[in-house]
């Protein structure tokens, strides 16, 4: 469809969507999704439009004004609001860009995570996956095609997924590192100065660092990552419960039993048969 608001300039190009009332209540759902050419007279100003905008800029500037924020996003940066709220955008210098506006599932909550992490403005390596994957999302409704419903979903989440996903910074690397070690060593003694000294950081400092990237603590994770291969071993092998227990680092298989109990609510038997 052809954008007719002003500074908006050809070969701009737009699509508009009526979502089902079961698309509402069971998916992510798109209301608008396009790819705009701007000149300086491109301005929305609106109190309430019940959609999130997330957009990728390609050229130029964004400009935004937003609860508190008042910046300019650059070729390369995402910009996601809730338009519910008070909210005002233009273009400045040739700007460029590809959005869809989105409701439905738990977007809100996703939404309000990632504004407390990073506010309206988004800067990270993956952003131009966002971009590609916006430009295909327009590009099949330029081309004429029907979408199912489901089908769009995904992509949505999707994008979600990317912008929740963080980028990999040299912080990053040596918990990925240990991480790593966990995996491969769920049967060995594992506690936290082991774990702080492969990452070369003190135990405060790295268990810090690692809840943050995964949400759990040190010891978390490697209690989980006992249980994920034990539920496997119960699950493809005929290994008795205590020689899983002594796999999966557990001297004495009372222990594994109590701490396989508490993480799953049932025992390893009854996992193993169903139960």
């Amino acid at each position: 469809m052809q954008v007719l608001d002003r500074g908006v300039l050809p070969p701009s190009i737009c699509f508009s969507f009526t979502p089902s009332d079961l698309m509402q209540h069971l998916y992510f759902y798109m209301s608008w999704c396009g790819h705009y050419y701007c000149n300086s007279n491109y301005s929305i100003r609106r109190k309430h439009f019940p959609y999130l905008l997330l957009a990728y800029v390609c050229k130029g500037k964004f400009h935004i004004e937003y609860e508190e924020h008042v910046l300019d996003a650059h070729a390369g940066d995402v910009v996601f609001i809730d338009c519910s709220r008070p909210h005002f955008y233009s273009a400045k210098c040739g700007l460029e860009f590809l959005y869809v506006n989105f409701a439905g599932a738990n977007s809100a909550d996703i939404f309000q995570h990632l504004y407390a992490e990073y506010g309206p403005l988004i800067k990270k390596k993956s952003n131009r996956m966002i971009g590609e994957n916006i430009n295909s999302i327009v590009a099949t409704y330029q081309n004429g095609e029907i979408e199912d419903p489901a089908k769009s979903s995904l992509r949505l989440y999707q994008l979600c997924a990317q912008l929740l996903a963080r980028d990999e910074n040299e912080e990053m690397k040596p918990i990925n590192k240990t991480i790593r070690y966990i995996k491969a060593n769920v049967g060995n003694p594992i506690n936290l100065n082991m774990l702080a000294g492969i990452a070369h950081m003190s135990p405060y400092y790295y268990a810090h660092a690692f809840k943050e990237q995964t949400g759990f603590s040190p010891i978390e994770y490697v209690i989980n990552s006992r249980i994920e291969r034990a539920k496997v071993l119960l699950l493809t092998t005929t290994d008795t419960v205590e020689q899983i227990a002594y796999q999966v680092g557990y001297s004495a298989s009372s222990s594994f039993i109590t701490i396989f109990l508490k993480r799953t609510g049932s025992t390893p038997t009854d996992y193993r048969y169903g139960r």
